[in-house]
Formats: structure tokens, C-alpha cells, sequence
């Protein structure tokens, strides 16, 4: 029997299921003066609901008590050079990225990684700028696997990338060995037709639980792609009574709109303030994660703290809490918004933060992918996020297409061809979906050419 001698006596409800038993209405004391500061595991509600029970059930019993004596393998563990890099990379891309006018989201994390897929396959400068902008020098092709492992162990984010290898190229085998220690799919030897555009589609519809369905249409020069695809589905720790949700007006920067606003009062819903900005958290079940809001106070405005790195990144990395002294009244809007970044616009946010000779084909360096010349020809990023009273969901997939291109090698040898004798010709179209060249006509000139109506 777990007995916590404290002078204030505080309702606590613990499911301990690893060990096999739960403690239900035991009672822990605290003293008046000392504030009770509810972490990501353990958390307590005086407002606990059957909607909160919902994930304590006869089945979700059967599938721990009966293995309780079993070893339980730990998830593994997020490298600290791949999180800190993403944090890094988010912090100074949010600014370029959440710039300009209208809704807009975006999934660093999707970026980050397939940014440095690509990366494992540049050399000097190229690679110099990829590393600085992403934050990525010290993460190897391990770091990568585990944490794609972490994450994936949580049930609620997942993550996944892709190769897919024009037929006729050939990467080279160290490099396409670190892109499978990573644990990415590589379909080789494709056509890049319509057929395998539709399966990248296809792909990612799978990846992202079918939030995206992208039209995905591979650049006809290309002769690699890199695909990552990211998805979270989370339910709150506490949820959202949908018969409180009601129009309210939202203070747009276009007018005011009425808005379906959600409506919550809670001791867990984590809070923090600073200096022109106020944060709440709102965590998902399992303590894996959740959705923080960061709002600016009226003085300040969105654009000011966007444009303010240092007090945009002390909002970042204050952590909102949770305490049972303090009651959180959350008013925000029900949502479902998307976005999409085509090659222009992706170049150019990246191109701000110091990626440039990767998107030139006369600077870029990717000879450790292979001996042909390389460059980022083709990029895109998708994104859909939905918020409501039961949980958030999203979505991300990014891809980058990489053609052949820039200054070509030096040849080493000349061949010549005199076409001064009879020969046979063809006129020949490449169709869409077609594995090879349709002849549309044919013939053979034996005898010198009429040139007379040239």
C-alpha cells in the first residue's frame, strides 16, 4: 500500500500497469505551503471524467495482466545530438517558414531528416552548409536509426523515409548502405514514370494514415528521390466536453470571424508566461507529448515575436506545467489547417538559412551519392495538422528529387561517328507509363539526301 505522510490530503489516481496492478482512490497529503508540480507521467485532475477512463478497459486488462512476469524490453532512447538538432533547426527555420500572411504550418522534423538523408550523400561546402543549417555535424547514420526507433515506440508519432533509384544509375554502395542502416526503404531500379509516381503517392498515403494523398509527379530528369513521412494521432490527457464548444469571434489580422472555440477548465493543462508571450500545454495520454500554444500578449503581436529570436526562443524552451494549485481556463479554437511548400518556396526559406549550393547545379558537391554530377532539382513539403475537443492529429511528407546535372566530368575518351553510308532511322515517342520508346515511324536512307526543299 503506497502512504505519503503530508498535511494537505489530495485525491491521487495511479495506473501502474508494467507491474501488474493499479492503485485507484488512494489519498496523498502534501503540505499547504508547498506546491504540487504534476510532471508528463504522473497526473492528477479533481475534474477526472469517464472520457478520460476511456483507455482503461476489459481488453486493454487482458493484454498486460497476463504477461506481467514477462521482460519488457525499454524503448530506446532519442540521441541528444539528433533532438537537439531538430530543436535547433525548428527554432531558427520558424521565423522563415511562419513568415508572411495567412495560416501556415510546417513540419521541421520531416524537413530536418530528409535534409539530412540528403546530406550523408554531399561533400565539402555543400555538405559544410546542409550540417550548419540543420545542426546535424555531430549525428550519424546510427543516431538517425534510433532516434527513428524512439519515436516510432511512442504508438502515436511515426516516421519513415524512402529512396527510390532511377534505373541506370548506380549510387554508390557506402553511401546507399548508410541510407539502409537508417532503416529507409530503397526501391531500385525504377522507370520514374507515371507508374512509380503514383506508388510514391501511394507511399506516403500509407505513411502519413492516409491524411495526405499527395499527386505526386516526379521531375522526368530526376534520377533519385528521397521521401519522409511523418504522422502523429494523440488523444488528450483530458479532453475537451464537446457540448461547450460554441461560435466565438477569432481576431483575425483580416476581421474578426466567428470561430468554433473549445472550452476547458483544468488543473493539467500546463501554463508559463515571460516576458510579451503566455503558453499552455495540453498533453496526450501516455505522456507523449502534446500540443503547446504560444501567445503573444496584445502589445507584442505575432509578427514582433516571430521577428524576436531571443524572446521567440525563451518561449520555445520554457516548459508550461502542471500544478493542482493552479486552475487553467482554456479558451481556443477548433481547427483543421494545411500547407504546402512547392520548390520555390521551400528553396527559397532554405535558402535564408544557408542553404544554397545544394539547390545550384554548378556548386553542388553530392559525389558521395555517386559519379554523376547532383543537385536538388526538385523539393516539396506538405503538411495538414487537425485539432478538436478529443485530440490533434498531423501529417507531413517532404521530398526531394535529385537530377542529374551541373558541369559534367571530363571525358575521358573520344568516339566518332561518320554517318556516310546507308543507315536505318526511327521516330520514336517516350510515352508517359510506357517502359519503353514507341516507334512512330521508321525507314532507311540508302542513297544521298534530297535537301532541295530545306
Amino acid at each position: 500500500m503506497l502512504r505519503v505522510s503530508w498535511k494537505m490530503h489530495v485525491p491521487l489516481r495511479l495506473r501502474m500497469r508494467s507491474v501488474g496492478f493499479l492503485f485507484e482512490e488512494e489519498w496523498m497529503t502534501m503540505d499547504d505551503e508547498e506546491e504540487f508540480v504534476i510532471g508528463k507521467e504522473t497526473r492528477a485532475d479533481d475534474d477526472w471524467d469517464d472520457n478520460e477512463n476511456d483507455d482503461w478497459d476489459d481488453e486493454d486488462n487482458e493484454n498486460w495482466s497476463d504477461d506481467e512476469d514477462e521482460d519488457v524490453m525499454p524503448p530506446p532512447l532519442a540521441p541528444d545530438c539528433v533532438t537537439d538538432a531538430i530543436r535547433g533547426f525548428a527554432h531558427a527555420s520558424a521565423p522563415v517558414f511562419l513568415a508572411g500572411d495567412g495560416n501556415v504550418n510546417y513540419s521541421p522534423t520531416s524537413l530536418w531528416m530528409a535534409l539530412t538523408l540528403v546530406a550523408t550523400g554531399a561533400t565539402g561546402e555543400t555538405r559544410q552548409e546542409l550540417e550548419t543549417a540543420l545542426h546535424s555535424k555531430d549525428a550519424t547514420t546510427d543516431d538517425l536509426k534510433d532516434f527513428r526507433g524512439a519515436l516510432n515506440a511512442t504508438g502515436i508519432h511515426r516516421i519513415a523515409d524512402s529512396l527510390w533509384v532511377r534505373d541506370g544509375i548506380t549510387p554508390h554502395q557506402e553511401w546507399l548502405a548508410g541510407i539502409r542502416r537508417c532503416e529507409a526503404e530503397v526501391f531500385d531500379h525504377e522507370l520514374f514514370g507515371q507508374t512509380t509516381s503514383r506508388r510514391m503517392s501511394d507511399w506516403v498515403g500509407e505513411h502519413t494514415n492516409g491524411m495526405l494523398k499527395p499527386n505526386i509527379n516526379v521531375d522526368p530528369l530526376s534520377v533519385l528521390v528521397l521521401l519522409n513521412a511523418l504522422v502523429s494521432d494523440g488523444r488528450w490527457y483530458s479532453t475537451f466536453d464537446r457540448k461547450l464548444t460554441r461560435p466565438e469571434p477569432f481576431h483575425g489580422t483580416h476581421g474578426d470571424a466567428p470561430t468554433p472555440m473549445m472550452h476547458k477548465t483544468s488543473t493539467t493543462i500546463g501554463y508559463a508566461h515571460g516576458d510579451g508571450w503566455i503558453k499552455v500545454t495540453l498533453s496526450f495520454r501516455g505522456g507523449q507529448g502534446g500540443v503547446s500554444i504560444i501567445l503573444p500578449d496584445e502589445s507584442v503581436g505575432l509578427d514582433r515575436l516571430l521577428n524576436n529570436a531571443p524572446l521567440l526562443n525563451k518561449a520555445f524552451d520554457t516548459p508550461a506545467t502542471s500544478s493542482w494549485r493552479r486552475l487553467v481556463d482554456l479558451i481556443m479554437p477548433r481547427f483543421v489547417t494545411g500547407s504546402t511548400f512547392d520548390t520555390a518556396a521551400l528553396r527559397t526559406c532554405l535558402n535564408v538559412l544557408g542553404i544554397t549550393r545544394a539547390f545550384d547545379p554548378d556548386r553542388a558537391d553530392f559525389s558521395a551519392m555517386a559519379d554523376e554530377p547532383l543537385y536538388i532539382g526538385q523539393a516539396i513539403q506538405e503538411t495538414r495538422m487537425e485539432v478538436t475537443e478529443e485530440g490533434a492529429k498531423a501529417a507531413a511528407y517532404t521530398m526531394f528529387a535529385i537530377p542529374a546535372g551541373g558541369p559534367p566530368p571530363e571525358p575521358d575518351t573520344t568516339v566518332t561517328v561518320r554517318v556516310d553510308r546507308p543507315f536505318i532511322y526511327e521516330l520514336h515517342a517516350d510515352l508517359p507509363g510506357d517502359n519503353g520508346a514507341t516507334p512512330l515511324f521508321l525507314g532507311v536512307l540508302r542513297d544521298p539526301p534530297d535537301t532541295s526543299e530545306l
